[in-house]
């Protein structure tokens, strides 16, 4: 896959861990398994030596300190192709997809095979020590141990997919388009025009118009609205607002309207949200 990919918001949830190892393959040692393709997404991360994995019609090396999001549906082999033993850590799991949209992000198009992402080995000592600590969790088998393990996967994950994210952007159409970007992030309850926003990153409406949903797979005013709904869930959630409160709190002087909009985006009303 070339060019620029969307950066966008992204959300994920493990409904089962089934595997978390640290395990070992000698020098010409394969791996067959998912020849015929994994029914479950996983991750692998290199502690030493070097492994090929084949997917017939390309395929890539996992080298130390090196990790790869491994998708339910994609079929490869994978080989030690090193003297040194290939040592790795292996977590496998299933992901609920049932909220994914349909969006072009590094997010979606990693969970969908189509973008292959592999970590930076200079990323190595901040993902080896959450393993050891998932693998420590994982085997203790004390009260609560999914919960735990779910947590350190889920910040294993969020790590990597932001990490895709910001490797495979435009970087030089991010920049120009950052200063806007932060201003919506930090003030979303502000009232900027499109054309004072545009005007932030030197550039002229329409252009800025046509970069940032190309980057940012939304319009600038949709970005906005999504910051607003998002804090106003969080409000919600929190017990201490009313709706009419947390309306208020996110901008919105027609509690009326506000309940439209949400219902418009989240698919329920603020009341069947707090349900």
């Amino acid at each position: 896959m070339t060019g620029s990919i969307q950066v966008a918001d992204f959300d994920i949830q493990i409904a089962e861990i089934l595997l978390v190892h640290r395990n070992t393959f000698v020098h010409r040692f394969k791996w067959t398994e998912y020849r015929t393709g994994r029914l479950i997404d996983g991750m692998t991360f290199c502690v030493s030596g070097r492994a090929s994995f084949d997917y017939g019609d390309s395929s890539f090396e996992l080298t130390p300190g090196q990790a790869v999001f491994l998708p339910a549906c994609s079929s490869y082999v994978v080989r030690c192709e090193s003297e040194e033993p290939f040592i790795h850590y292996t977590v496998n799991f299933r992901l609920d997809r049932s909220g994914m949209t349909s969006e072009q992000t590094a997010f979606s198009e990693i969970l969908s095979g189509k973008l292959r992402h592999i970590t930076s080995p200079e990323k190595a000592e901040t993902y080896q020590p959450r393993l050891e600590e998932l693998l420590s969790v994982w085997q203790s088998k004390r009260n609560g141990y999914r919960v735990m393990s779910k947590a350190l996967i889920y910040e294993l994950l969020y790590l990597y997919f932001t990490d895709a994210g910001r490797t495979h952007r435009n970087k030089d159409e991010y920049n120009k388009l950052l200063p806007a970007k932060r201003l919506l992030d930090e003030n979303y309850m502000g009232s900027q025009s499109v054309a004072e926003l545009a005007e932030l990153c030197g550039m002229s409406e329409t252009h800025f118009r046509r970069m940032f949903a190309k980057l940012f797979a939304v319009p600038p005013t949709e970005y906005r609205l999504r910051k607003r709904i998002l804090r106003a869930k969080d409000l919600l959630l929190s017990g201490q607002y009313t709706i009419s409160e947390a309306a208020r709190q996110v901008g919105f002087s027609d509690p009326n309207y506000f309940a439209r909009i949400f219902k418009l985006k989240e698919g329920v009303s603020p009341s069947e949200f707090i349900k």
